[in-house]
């Protein structure tokens, strides 16, 4: 007879003359391969559809608020015009992603249309992350003396005051008029640019000089070079 380990034994060959010979050494009664298993071919997945890049040029206003423009596109070989919402915020070379406006794909998920913006400068505004910045010419007179300017900005003209004493590089702070970008929004800064008058007479200058003789300044007291 034959034991249980000599079945053990025989399951071991068995294995070793398939490894051998695979499915030709173990026909079936028939002559058919015996125990052979037929694996399913894995299916091709749908290939997801092309990415269209597009740049849009913008003003700085428009970067800065936020706009809504329209925009032709070539999709599948079709010019397509759509509306594109730009949010507010963006800076030059940002990248706005549009889902699903990509070129198409049979059977698969459209790619996506990504907007690269360029943003003209501005002839008189400029960014530091979200705040703006603005020169704000005066004259020496009306640092000393104080006074009111009209400023601009994005949202038109406001009138800020010029504290007496004011010198040249002091920033003078608008809040909330910067970038806005979600629920944040920077403010605009007015830098002060002291104007000093030229070509004094020697009558100019004997009063400068007296003025100076009594409201002394050492400019460089806190310099430290």
């Amino acid at each position: 007879g034959v034991s249980v380990e000599d079945f053990e034994n025989l399951g071991d060959f068995a294995d070793i003359f398939d490894q051998m010979f695979g499915d030709r050494g173990r026909a079936g009664p028939a002559g058919g391969a015996r125990g052979g298993r037929v694996r399913p071919q894995p299916q091709p997945q749908p290939q997801r559809g092309a990415d269209i890049e597009h740049p849009v040029t913008l003003t700085f206003n428009q970067a800065a608020r936020g706009t809504t423009l329209p925009l032709q596109i070539s999709r599948d070989g079709k010019l397509e015009t759509i509306d594109i919402k730009i949010p507010a915020g963006v800076k030059d070379g940002s990248r706005v992603r549009i889902r699903g406006k990509g070129q198409d794909s049979p059977g698969g998920e459209s790619g996506d249309l990504f907007i690269i913006t360029r943003v003209h400068p501005h002839p008189y505004f400029r960014r530091e992350g979200l705040d703006i910045l603005v020169d704000v010419p005066i004259s020496v007179y009306e640092a000393l003396l104080g006074t009111k300017v009209e400023v601009p900005t994005l949202e038109g003209r406001i009138s800020i005051t010029i504290p007496p004493g004011t010198s040249s590089g002091s920033k003078l702070r608008i809040k909330t008029r910067g970038i806005e970008r979600g629920v944040d929004k920077g403010d605009q800064f007015c830098v002060v640019k002291i104007i000093v008058p030229k070509g004094l007479s020697d009558e100019d200058k004997a009063l400068v000089q007296k003025l100076a003789e009594k409201q002394p300044i050492n400019a460089r007291a806190d310099v430290q070079w």
